[in-house]
This record gives C-alpha cells, sequence and structure tokens, in this order.
C-alpha cells in the first residue's frame, strides 16, 4: 500500500495513524502463508510522491525481513527440537546405564547360583559316591535305573 498524501486516505485506514505523517509506504511483512506484519515508511513534514524505485526497495526489504523471520522461527523450532532429543538422548543413556547394571547384577548372580549349583553337585555326587548304603536312582516314568553307587553294587554282588 502506498499513501502519498494524508489527504487521500480512503476508510480503510485509521485516519489517527496517517495524520502524524503525511506520505506513507506501507508493505506486509509476509512469514510463511500469513501476514506476520508491516513494514512502514513516513514521510513527516511534507507530503511525499514516492517513487517506484522506492516502492520496489520497500517491497524488497519487506521480502528479505519476511524469509529472515520465516529463518529466524525454523531455527527457533530446531533449537527447541534439538533439546528435545538431547533429553532424550540421556534420558535412554540413563536407562540404558541402568539396564547395563541390571544385566551385570543378573550375571553376577547367576555365576554365584551356577558356583553354588556346581558345589552342591559335587556334595551330591561325593555322597552319593560314598554313601555305606546303597542308593539307586531310578526314572519314575519308566523304573529304569538311571544312576547307582558302589554300596548300591556290592549289596546286590
Amino acid at each position: 500500500m502506498c499513501i502519498n498524501r494524508s489527504t487521500e486516505v480512503n476508510s480503510n485506514v485509521s485516519r489517527a495513524l496517517v495524520e502524524a505523517s503525511s506520505s506513507y509506504i506501507i508493505v506486509p511483512l509476509v512469514v510463511g502463508s500469513g501476514i506476520w506484519g508491516l513494514l512502514s515508511l513516513e514521510c513527516t513534514g511534507r507530503e511525499r510522491y514516492w517513487q517506484d524505485l522506492e516502492i520496489d526497495l520497500a517491497s524488497n526489504i519487506a521480502t528479505q525481513l519476511g524469509v529472515a523471520i520465516q529463518q529466524s522461527l525454523f531455527f527457533q523450532e530446531l533449537q527447541t527440537e534439538l533439546k528435545e532429543r538431547k533429553r532424550a538422548e540421556l534420558a535412554l543413556q540413563k536407562l540404558n546405564q541402568e539396564l547395563e547394571l541390571r544385566i551385570e547384577q543378573r550375571t553376577a548372580m547367576l555365576r554365584i547360583s551356577r558356583k553354588n549349583s556346581q558345589i552342591n553337585e559335587r556334595r551330591f555326587r561325593s555322597f552319593f559316591d560314598f554313601a555305606p548304603i546303597g542308593i539307586a536312582v531310578t526314572d519314575i516314568k519308566t523304573d529304569q535305573l538311571i544312576a547307582v553307587n558302589q554300596s548300591f553294587c556290592q549289596l546286590l554282588g
């Protein structure tokens, strides 16, 4: 919008706004698909007829400002997304560390359990092998002998 004389203002523009200056160039700042604001050039004190070159310059400046504002907004969005990703990454790292700790604890418990099992198996084997009485281990389903000790063999001859 270009106003060369404030006396030429139509009903769409507030008279109070234009009375302070005599000539205006008002160009919308387009950001994305909407109007973000306005770029206004004013000439006070005297009426002025803006040249096409000045109007084109104001339009080009408004276009560049719109692009700069859009890039700034995009940059802010990227910064926000980056912060969110860093938070998520830290949370993931924490969960990963907790999982690794759990795995280490369970692995240690498994080693202890395996060691205890081996000790118990050796004790049982020793008791089984050197017991003064005959011992036989059978399969309950088939009634077949699985293992017998030396005393059992001596007992049966």
